[in-house]
């Protein structure tokens, strides 16, 4: 799949494209740099990465635009599990109550980022999975480029209040997989909410509105799907990063090329659920 990367495509603006491109930019923020530099210099990417107690982004920069991307939750790190579970609520600039835990996160990376993302004319992505999808959000608030920048989040937690959601400047992309667990935390009832529009992934892979009876269908799916490989429910399995690169690369690759698709040689489809289809290789 990733053969098919260019960044250079972003300049065209195809949302099909744009979900997928970040999707693989935040499982690839997952491997260590080590792993990721042949994919950054396939891009053309100057990358920085930082580290800084437990939390972890990349920072990619070629002559148009910035992409920052966020680590999400490792279950080996204290310091996510840590953030994870803390629903206390801190101010946000004034803009309204968020995640304590995931906004220490962006706290402990803040200085490392500004002198990428302060005043710059470059356009600005901000993007994570899970826990990176929830920082990404919150510094998407914090940083200060001469610009707005887009954000695109994948199974990310809910992290900030209503005051927060209403007052929120710029893009949001928010990608849901089915019954993902992660999405319904912190629970909506202590105040918690998610920002932006999201782009709902169904139980087979395709983009479909998120409806009650969508959302009802894809649970009964899902659990029944579960049942038949002896697991209790699906939602720690739909947070795959992996799922929502296949789905998201699917729905993609079935855009005719006139209309933004892929081009060149015929890409291949990967599997629905059901049918497993190949890992992602990166």
């Amino acid at each position: 799949m990733f053969e098919h990367l260019d960044s250079e495509t972003l300049k065209l603006k195809q949302q099909e494209y744009n979900r997928y491109y970040f999707a693989v930019i935040s499982a690839l923020a997952y491997k260590d740099p080590g792993c990721t530099k042949k994919h950054w210099d396939k891009l053309c990417y100057v990358c920085a990465f930082y580290d800084q107690e437990g939390a972890q982004c990349y920072v990619l920069e070629n002559k148009d635009h910035i992409v920052v991307a966020f680590r999400g939750t490792e279950p080996k790190e204290w310091s996510d599990i840590k953030a994870d579970m803390s629903f206390r609520k801190t101010w946000h600039r004034g803009h309204g109550r968020v995640h304590r835990g995931f906004m220490i996160e962006v706290w402990k990376l803040a200085d490392c980022l500004a002198p990428h993302i302060f005043k710059t004319e470059k356009q600005v992505y901000i993007t994570g999975h899970s826990l990176g999808g929830a920082m990404a959000t919150l510094y998407s608030q914090l940083c200060r480029p001469n610009g707005s920048p887009i954000v695109y989040t994948y199974g990310a937690p809910r992290s900030g209040d209503s005051k927060f959601v209403k007052n929120f400047k710029g893009r949001l992309h928010r990608m849901r997989n089915n019954n993902d667990l992660v999405p319904t935390v912190p629970p909506a009832w202590i105040g918690f909410n998610h920002v932006g529009e999201v782009t709902y992934i169904n139980h087979y892979g395709y983009i479909r509105n998120y409806t009650w009876w969508q959302k009802f269908k894809d649970h009964c799916r899902g659990h029944m799907s579960a049942w038949k490989k002896l697991e209790f429910f699906d939602g720690l399995r739909d947070h795959s990063m992996d799922k929502y690169c296949k789905a998201l690369y699917n729905n993609w690759m079935e855009k005719p090329k006139e209309l933004g698709g892929p081009s060149g040689p015929e890409p291949t489809r990967f599997g629905t659920w059901e049918n497993k289809g190949r890992e992602i290789d990166f």
